[in-house]
């Protein structure tokens, strides 16, 4: 949540000689050759398959993240708190903003209160877990389909320079 991939990723191929995967903003071909041509050896892709319909989560978190853009997050513990998550406090999570996170994103509510303000089945209140690629997630697409277009447009980027 501090650190963009990108700077960590560097940091992370030059204190080691193991293999390393990137997680955090993979959600185009672009992103994954990035982390490949940088000595990577793969990528973990999350926000860019949250609009599949294989995605679990609630009916309306597949158009909202459509509709986001990749500065529409927050990096929070209110959800965590709101659900009684047992994630330690150092963690939060990077979900879309909403009146939820509005009301109350860095006011120091306890949980009991987060968890009575707090309902899933809205929209304007539920937690929809997207990270900063939400911008990148135009469509609702199988998940196979975007695994795929991810590694094709990133096979055509790296080909150019062989």
């Amino acid at each position: 949540g501090r650190i963009g991939t990108l700077p960590l990723l560097q940091e992370v191929l030059e204190s080691t000689s193991l293999p390393v995967l990137a997680a955090g903003g993979i959600a185009t071909g672009r992103g994954l050759a990035a982390v490949l041509a940088s000595g990577g050896q793969g990528a973990l892709v999350g926000t860019a398959l949250l609009a599949s319909p294989e995605t679990v989560g609630p009916d309306y978190a597949r158009g909202r993240l459509v509709e986001a853009g990749s500065a529409d997050t927050v990096y929070t513990d209110v959800f965590d708190k709101a659900r009684h998550q047992p994630w330690p406090a150092r963690w939060g999570g990077r979900a879309l903003r909403n009146a939820f996170t509005e009301q109350w994103h860095g006011r120091g509510a306890d949980e009991d209160t987060l968890a009575a303000a707090y309902t899933g089945d809205d929209p304007d209140i539920g937690v929809v877990y997207a990270g900063e690629a939400a911008g990148l997630v135009r469509s609702e697409r199988p998940a196979g389909e975007v695994i795929r277009g991810i590694a094709e447009q990133a096979e055509t980027l790296l080909s150019r320079f062989r």
